[in-house]
């Protein structure tokens, strides 16, 4: 299967405002164009702008907060017309967050943003992208022109409707959705405030994108820390808040590399299918983000993350088979899989790019979780880890025996009909 190249950007909780930085908010840093800024001051959102226009991106999407509930009306407009007006034109989009009032009406936002109503769809090439607006009250009817800190969030039913008919709309299509709050967990707070869907209303969203079997991953923001959920063949991306932490920048206004607190990713799918999600952000460890990349198919795959300690190899590989067994390995896996193994496949980063490496099953059984997989890496370092990406649950890839592990001085490669962990003979 062909699929189209394409790159994004996304980002959260800019909390834009002229405004002294507090309890680690800063909020002036997300644009730098106030006054009390000085002279050549690092800019958050130009960081992620810049970074987007190196990689391409088609658009960058801002996952709710792009103003703070205390500041002013034109706060909204900074931002947008920051967008508008950098040098890279690029396509923006706004999820509704619930810092986004009250200065500003609901009717205001969407005149503002250019949209009938603040969840809606569109496409770039054969990709499908859904924006989604969680701030409702348990009536269903929205939230408006008040800031309640401590406030539940729901997904009415209209909404509900109109998401179910969309993706119907768009059967073969792989898509992303983007949230404000949190749709993958339920009863999450930080102190008085809810950071996610209610129990209810976040298991209807689940289920209306599993049943669509092609939404590949949520982006959601909200809780201001990194997170990251696979459930039912989705992934759930949580990012941090742009507006924490100080953006340390050189005298030339640049954040200095591995010290800019910000927090913005890049999303890009190759034409093998294989989509990245790269994080620049320092803030709370984007550690967090077990799985960075997966295979686009049918039905969204999950996948292991395999590190190799480097004390353990004595001098550098080039080329060497490694042994996957089933030891230690998630009940996630087990759940997933194919119960022939023809889904697995391994990928890991060549140089800089992420490339798909050579593996072979050479024994599976799925109800007594063992496994034999050999995975070809193409380089094992005696001084730094080894990372590595075993990927499965595509139920519609049938991928054959792979003959390409083992080298040339390898005549033939015999493997028993026996059970792997049993033991010699």
């Amino acid at each position: 299967m062909y699929f189209p190249a394409i790159k994004f950007c996304v980002t959260a909780d800019t909390h834009n405002e002229d405004k002294e930085a507090a309890a680690g908010r800063y909020y002036r840093q997300v644009l730098s164009i106030y006054e009390e800024e000085p002279p050549g001051s690092a800019s958050k959102l130009r960081d992620a702008l810049e970074q987007a226009e190196t990689d391409e991106c088609r658009f960058i999407v801002i996952c709710g907060d792009v103003r703070n509930h205390s500041g002013a009306n034109s706060d909204f407009d900074d931002v947008i017309n920051f967008i508008d007006e950098y040098d890279y034109d690029i396509e923006r989009h706004l999820v509704m967050g619930n810092h986004d009032f009250p200065s500003i009406t609901r009717a205001v936002w969407l005149a503002k943003t250019g949209k009938e109503n603040a969840y809606y769809s569109f496409d770039h090439i054969k990709y499908h992208f859904v924006i989604m607006d969680f701030n409702y009250d348990v009536n269903g009817d929205p939230y408006d022109t008040t800031f309640v800190d401590d406030r539940k969030y729901y997904f009415p039913e209209t909404e509900r409707q109109w998401l179910r008919g969309d993706l119907d709309d768009n059967p073969d299509k792989i898509t992303f959705v983007f949230c404000h709050q949190k749709a993958s967990t339920s009863g999450e707070k930080l102190g008085d405030a809810y950071l996610c869907l209610e129990q209810a209303d976040g298991d209807a969203f689940r289920a209306i994108c599993e049943r669509h079997g092609r939404v590949a991953a949520v982006f959601q923001a909200h809780a201001h820390k990194s997170d990251y959920s696979y459930i039912n063949g989705i992934h759930y991306y949580t990012l941090m808040a742009a507006v924490d932490g100080d953006g340390d920048h050189n005298e030339d206004g640049i954040f200095d590399e591995g010290a800019a607190e910000n927090a913005y990713a890049i999303v890009s799918i190759n034409t093998s299918g294989i989509c990245t999600i790269t994080p620049y952000a320092s803030v709370d460890d984007q550690d967090k983000w077990e799985t960075t990349s997966f295979k686009l198919g049918g039905h969204m795959s999950g996948q292991l993350k395999i590190t190799i300690d480097y004390n353990k190899v004595t001098g550098a590989l080039t080329d060497h088979p490694v042994l996957v067994t089933g030891d230690n390995i998630p009940d996630n896996f087990w759940n997933y899989v194919k119960s022939d193994g023809s889904d697995i496949w391994a990928q890991g980063v060549v140089g800089s790019e992420m490339t798909v490496w050579e593996s072979e099953v050479v024994f599976i059984d799925v109800a007594n979780k063992k496994l034999e997989l050999w995975v070809k890496v193409p380089s094992l370092s005696s001084v730094a880890d080894t990372v590595f990406y075993i990927n499965y649950g595509d139920t519609a890839l049938d991928v054959t025996a792979d003959t390409g592990v083992w080298d040339v001085n390898f005549m033939m490669v015999q493997h028993m009909n026996g059970d792997p962990e049993a033991g010699a003979p």
